[in-house]
């Protein structure tokens, strides 16, 4: 958490009290933070948790479990039973808890791609994923930066799109899991593609995307050098999904998606070798879609060794879902998901870590040394002064204003 050097008063050896003149802060560990939200309460560890949770845990700041914090925006709530299901899903396999973001001010979880996400100010624990179902995707997307996200003008038969906003970025073994994430689906086509089960596997494969899966599998290492649209074959890089994708009775690493474009190749395990399971780029209609303990093994590789049970996972092998799945007479239907997946890669889309329990806080170690730190302000003020003079100096940039970093 950022010191404020306006409301922080170091002790002193006889003097250990704190007022806070910021009524939107209160003392903590002798300095002023912000308050926790309502319905959060502040743990022995600084952190505000959900009230009754007691926090802690598996290495994170939270519930103890790993938690999908679920915002619809919209007045429809149709569908949200299915969304609650798939969370529900994702939280069983899922069985780490990842430090959380306190008091998230300022920053849109959304990252302005879901117009209507008002909620600045979030207790994250231990990812936020904002969804919106409508009934025509392209007049509904949020910001236009194709660029930037390496996402490619969504075409009329795009079905969804989801994916994270900001990472962790705290040098940590949780660095590069998404914070926030957010799902965007065209219902009307996907329920009239074989109804709700086909929707229900749908938003079940986006989020799969929201936690990690095939949109930040670049930034670890596990797909490298993938081209979209190519026929050259790309591998899953890492050990925990491969030694999976043995352990079901299939051979080599495991295949990534390539001859598909934008959308479908690089972001899904390949649809030729992967056939019916869950991350590969194409919807069976009226089949299982299992989720397999190779899409579990990659979620391992993410979050790190142990963070997952693979208990929850459906049952896969090659024999019986892929070899069997060439030689049938009849093939299912298949409706290609037509998913643009996000992938920031910007730095100011990653987002720096509290400080996770037992770690004392830079002002807690000062205050447990026994010292005056040396009085900042006169520094504080070089520093204003050293910022406008940079702003006078450049008409194009206004003071308060973000300059952009190059990707």
């Amino acid at each position: 958490m950022a010191t404020d050097f306006k409301c922080l008063r170091y002790p002193s050896h006889n003097h250990h009290s704190s007022v806070c003149t910021d009524t939107t802060k209160e003392v903590y560990n002798n300095a002023c933070v912000p308050k926790c939200a309502a319905g959060y309460t502040r743990n022995s560890s600084g952190v505000c948790v959900l009230t009754g949770s007691g926090g802690g845990g598996g290495g994170g700041t939270g519930t103890g479990a790993f938690n999908i914090q679920l915002v619809r925006i919209g007045t429809d709530s149709s569908q949200d039973a299915t969304f609650q299901a798939a969370k529900a899903k994702w939280e069983s396999i899922l069985k780490v808890d990842v430090p959380d973001f306190v008091n998230t001010a300022n920053i849109d979880l959304s990252d302005n791609w879901v117009s209507g996400y008002s909620n600045k100010q979030r207790n994250v624990d231990d990812i936020v994923i904002i969804y919106l179902p409508v009934a025509a995707l392209a007049a509904a997307r949020g910001r236009n930066a194709s660029a930037r996200y390496g996402m490619s003008t969504l075409s009329g038969d795009t079905l969804g799109w989801a994916g994270p906003t900001y990472f962790r970025n705290d040098g940590s073994k949780y660095s590069n899991t998404p914070v926030a994430a957010v799902m965007m689906f065209d219902k009307n086509k996907i329920t009239s593609l074989g109804g709700q089960d086909n929707f229900k596997i749908v938003v079940l494969h986006e989020m799969g995307h929201a936690l990690g899966l095939g949109t930040v599998d670049d930034r670890i290492g596990c797909i490298k050098n993938c081209v979209a649209g190519s026929k050259s074959n790309n591998f899953w890089q890492c050990k925990n999904a491969n030694a999976k994708y043995l352990s079901i009775g299939c051979k080599t690493q495991v295949p990534i998606e390539t001859e598909m474009g934008d959308g479908s190749g690089c972001g899904h395990w390949s649809e030729t070798k992967l056939k019916t399971e869950l991350m590969t780029p194409v919807l069976d209609d009226g089949v299982p879609n299992p989720l397999s303990v190779v899409t579990i093994g990659a979620l391992e590789d993410i979050y790190g060794d142990g963070s997952v049970d693979y208990g929850q996972a459906d049952a896969f092998s090659c024999q019986t879902n892929i070899v069997a799945s060439v030689a049938a007479t009849t093939q299912p239907t298949g409706y290609e998901i037509k998913d643009q997946t996000i992938r920031p890669t910007a730095y100011p889309y990653d987002v720096v870590a509290p400080t996770e329990p037992g770690t004392a806080s830079p002002a807690a170690a000062v205050a447990a040394a026994g010292v005056t730190p040396i009085d900042l302000s006169a520094y504080q003020k070089l520093l204003q002064q050293l910022e406008a003079q940079k702003y006078a100096n450049n008409p194009f940039v206004k003071p308060g204003e973000q300059i952009p970093r190059p990707l």
